[in-house]
């Protein structure tokens, strides 16, 4: 459905083009409970682009700061 709107975990979220309107809460969730994350979402509403990244954040930060 147009309206409904896009769900994004703000630990993927990257980038998004202007003119999208957006909320932020958080999610009280059982999986962000047990997980430890503090389970913040962002609700983006509106016909734009939104870049997020698929990689964990905390596993891309380790695999940069590593002696290679």
């Amino acid at each position: 459905m147009d309206d409904d709107p896009l769900i994004v975990d703000e630990d993927h979220l990257v980038a998004w083009t202007d003119g999208l309107d957006l909320t932020r809460e958080r999610d009280g969730g059982i999986k962000s409970s047990v997980l430890g994350g503090e389970g913040r979402i962002t609700r983006f509403f509106g016909a734009r682009t939104v870049w997020l990244q698929t990689r964990n954040p905390l596993v891309f930060a380790n695999a940069l700061s590593t002696d290679n």
